[in-house]
């Protein structure tokens, strides 16, 4: 077995997670330290095929540290899961790319084949490919690739073959033992790893959900409301929306929300859409434990878009933070959902 490790320090290319670990916990709602991995492995099956690279990552103070184990062999396949076994005991839980529905099931099944300690499944997880899959319209995805996403990231290009081609490359390695197609192999991985560390600042997306941000200004002008605040983890992008009642500008260091005041006020939308019941007569969404107390035909269930209640913008409000980022939470994260560029 081959055991690589290395030191890498924020800069362009990976953020400075060093602003986004503080609230880490509180934007997964996992507390302690993650794992980010990736495995590589012979084939899509865990029947005919086997794991021959398994790389991880882990946060320190200043710097990442990436520790790759690679089977020169077959034979050493129980050698490097035993190896990620170990590694994992340091950690609270894991975070990987689509990792639930492939990464971890087979290498369950591997652990499995060779009867050994199973530590993943103790461990909660993170799939960031389901954090991608919430914006994927948002973000204009073609695709749900990891590539993809790192592209909307203004990520540079990849430099290592992917990992369809590092398959054909390690049997070649079996055969040659030449360090190139290492390092091809073990770089494709690397930048896996890397990615899945840049990916993790899209976790800043779901600050409004869990309303991590403060209001620095609100006002009304010309029957508009105007508010602008800061985020407590930078946004990794910055963009703006726009539709006929509201305007969202959101910088990587805050926002800017602009919403038209109809004759009735302004609408407070609710993200738990299915705890509430619309009811068309009277223009509103109602709480199902009220709703089902009334006449079946007055009320339907609540879409994202008619999940809301009225409200007045008075004095009252433009006073009161909390209101104000209730308000706006849920209105970024209805906008969130829908295509932003």
């Amino acid at each position: 077995m081959i055991h690589k490790t290395k030191t890498i320090h924020p800069d362009r290319v990976l953020p400075d997670w060093r602003q986004l670990l503080p609230r880490l916990s509180l934007l997964t709602g996992l507390p302690g330290e993650p794992l980010l991995y990736d495995i590589e492995t012979t084939g899509l099956s865990h029947q005919n095929a086997y794991v021959c690279l398994i790389g991880a990552a882990s946060f320190r103070e200043d710097h990442l540290e990436l520790q790759q184990f690679f089977a020169e062999s077959p034979s050493e396949e129980p050698e490097i899961l035993a190896a990620f076994s170990s590694l994992l005991k340091g950690s609270d839980y894991t975070v990987q790319y689509n990792g639930t529905s492939f990464d971890q099931p087979f290498l369950r099944d591997r652990y499995a084949f060779f009867h050994l300690e199973n530590d993943l499944d103790s461990r909660p997880a993170l799939d960031l490919y389901r954090v991608a899959k919430e914006y994927k319209a948002a973000w204009k995805l073609p695709n749900l690739r990891q590539p993809s996403v790192e592209r909307f990231l203004q990520l540079p290009a990849r430099q290592f073959p992917d990992g369809k081609a590092g398959i054909r490359l390690y049997f070649r390695y079996l055969k040659e033992k030449d360090p190139e197609l290492l390092q091809m192999i073990t770089g494709h991985n690397e930048e896996d790893l890397t990615g899945l560390c840049q990916i993790l600042s899209l976790l800043a997306f779901r600050q409004p959900e869990k309303e991590l941000f403060h209001i620095r200004k609100a006002r009304t002008e010309e029957n508009h409301l105007s508010l602008e605040g800061c985020f407590d983890v930078p946004f990794p992008v910055s963009f703006r929306y726009e539709n006929e009642d509201h305007v969202l500008q959101i910088r990587k260091d805050g926002l800017l929300l602009r919403s038209a005041v109809k004759a009735r006020g302004l609408k407070r939308y609710y993200p738990d859409f299915g705890n509430y019941e619309y009811l068309p007569g009277e223009d509103t969404a109602i709480p199902k434990s009220l709703s089902r107390f009334m006449d079946k035909s007055l009320r339907v269930p609540c879409t994202p878009e008619t999940c809301y209640t009225w409200f007045d913008v008075k004095e009252s409000f433009l006073e009161n933070e909390k209101e104000q980022i209730k308000y706006a939470a849920g209105l970024i994260h209805l906008l969130l959902q829908g295509p932003l560029f």
